[in-house]
C-alpha cells in the first residue's frame, strides 16, 4: 500500500446522528430532496469501509465548501482526503523527479513510521497537525559525491538516523541510479 487517508487515523467510530445530521447538511445545502436510496448506499459504503467520524466531518465541509451543484456519486465521496504516502513512494518519486521533489512535500511520522504528503491547501484539522514531524533533511547535490557509491552510503545513513529502518535492494537501486546519473559532484 503506497498511500492511506490520514483522515482515517483520527476520530471515532460514526454513529447514526452523525449520518442524519450530515444528510440534513446536504439536503440544505442543495435545496435536493435525494432519494433514500443514493443516501443509503453511501452510508452502508462508508460504515463498511470503517469511515471515523472525523473523516465524514471533514468530506461533508468539504462538498459544502466546494461542490457547487447539487449532482454528486459515491465516488465523489472518496475522492477528497488528505493521502499520505509511504517511504517507499518518496524514494521512488525520488528518483524520477529529483531533489528538488523535497520542496513539493512535508513529513509525519506515526507511530514511529515516516510519512509524507504533497505541501497543498488543504486545511489539516489540529489532530494531524499534531502528527507533522521537524522537517526532514533534503538530499541536495552539495552533500552527494557518487564517485564511490558514498552517496548509497550518505542516503542509508540518512535513512537509518531519521527513519531507524534499513532500505530494500529495490530501493538501494533506484538511488544509485538516480545519484549516478543525476549528482555527480
Amino acid at each position: 500500500m503506497d498511500s492511506i487517508n490520514a483522515l482515517d487515523l483520527i476520530g471515532e467510530k460514526i454513529k447514526p446522528d452523525e449520518i442524519f445530521k450530515s444528510e440534513e447538511l446536504l439536503k440544505m445545502n442543495y435545496g435536493v430532496d435525494y432519494p433514500k436510496e443514493k443516501f443509503s448506499m453511501l452510508w452502508d459504503m462508508i460504515r463498511e469501509d470503517n469511515w471515523t467520524n472525523e473523516r465524514l466531518k471533514q468530506t461533508v465541509k468539504y462538498f459544502l465548501k466546494n461542490k457547487k451543484f447539487a449532482t454528486w456519486t459515491i465516488a465523489d465521496w472518496y475522492d477528497y482526503g488528505v493521502k499520505l504516502f509511504s517511504y517507499s513512494k518518496y524514494l521512488e518519486e525520488l528518483a524520477k523527479k529529483g531533489a528538488t521533489f523535497n520542496n513539493e512535500i512535508e513529513w509525519f511520522k506515526i507511530d514511529g513510521v515516516p510519512f509524507w504528503k504533497y505541501k497543498d491547501d488543504i486545511e489539516l484539522p489540529e489532530q494531524l497537525k499534531n502528527l507533522n514531524t521537524k522537517e526532514v533533511p533534503k538530499i541536495s547535490e552539495t552533500c552527494i559525491d557518487t564517485s564511490d557509491n558514498s552517496g548509497y552510503s550518505y542516503i542509508k545513513e540518512f535513512n537509518e538516523i531519521y527513519f531507524n529502518e534499513t532500505i530494500t535492494e529495490k530501493e538501494k537501486d533506484i538511488l544509485i541510479q538516480r545519484l549516478n546519473n543525476k549528482y555527480k559532484v
